[in-house]
């Protein structure tokens, strides 16, 4: 009987303390990569070079 008591605190116990440290969690402030508030510039370059490794890619999946 005990035994059963026993472990059923302490599984009741984890089940609080993980939801604790859920809410820690949730409470930090986020940073501005994960809220994605602050659009990334690109040059022209970059463009260029992402839209040229697009096509690359798309190409080595035509002959896979």
């Amino acid at each position: 009987m005990k035994r059963k008591e026993r472990e059923s605190n302490i599984a009741d116990n984890a089940r609080q303390q993980v939801a604790t440290q859920m809410k820690k969690v949730q409470e930090q402030p986020r940073s501005l990569a994960t809220a994605g508030s602050v659009p990334v510039e690109t040059s022209k370059d970059d463009q260029v070079f992402d839209a040229l490794l697009g096509i690359d890619q798309k190409l080595d999946n035509a002959f896979s």
